[in-house]
């Protein structure tokens, strides 16, 4: 796994964080909305996955559609906040599986919602600056970060740096540029 996939998977887990302390979907949460709620929570991964122009008239989204948040599409951040969201909601149906137990149904879709977090994760790769198709020449291009995942791209270390942390730091710094 490369560096830059470590940091969109950090990016991901950061995320579901966020929206376990911050909005408070806690597993528990998750779990009184019954064993197949993780269906839900795939549709609405799907939904902030696609294109806006793919999104149609929201019809995967499974909640009323004033729930749905999505972020500035024309620009890279907002197109990384909506990609770690899915990644994020993916991981959290996920966990939800995992809790029901080996014999549950969903168990089948495990390597698939793996899959999907991966296919999440390199999505946000290509769109990091070193990445980008359109970038041929490897500039440095700004990335704008929304506030509440600024922090996303810091690399969790153990306080003593690795050639790896250095290059997280770089990540890090070219990536938050604004």
């Amino acid at each position: 796994m490369t560096l830059y996939k470590k940091v969109a998977i950090e990016l991901i887990a950061q995320e579901r964080e966020r929206q376990i302390e911050e909005e408070g979907y806690t597993a528990q949460y998750d779990d009184e909305h019954g064993a197949e709620y993780y269906e839900e929570l795939i549709c609405a991964g799907e939904t902030y996955e696609r294109e806006v122009a793919y999104r149609g008239d929201l019809e995967l989204w499974p909640w009323p559609k004033e729930s749905f948040k999505p972020s500035c599409s024309t620009c890279s951040s907002g197109r990384v906040k909506e990609l770690t969201k899915a990644g994020a909601l993916y991981l959290a149906a996920k966990e939800q599986i995992e809790r029901n137990g080996k014999e549950h149904k969903g168990q089948m879709f495990l390597p698939y919602i793996n899959g999907w977090i991966d296919r999440v994760a390199n999505k946000i790769v290509e769109l990091m600056p070193e990445h980008s198709t359109s970038n041929p020449h490897n500039q440095e291009v700004p990335l704008r970060i929304d506030n509440d995942v600024s922090g996303a791209f810091e690399y969790p270390g153990d306080g003593q740096n690795s050639p790896d942390e250095d290059i997280a730091d770089d990540v890090k710094i070219k990536l938050s540029r604004l």
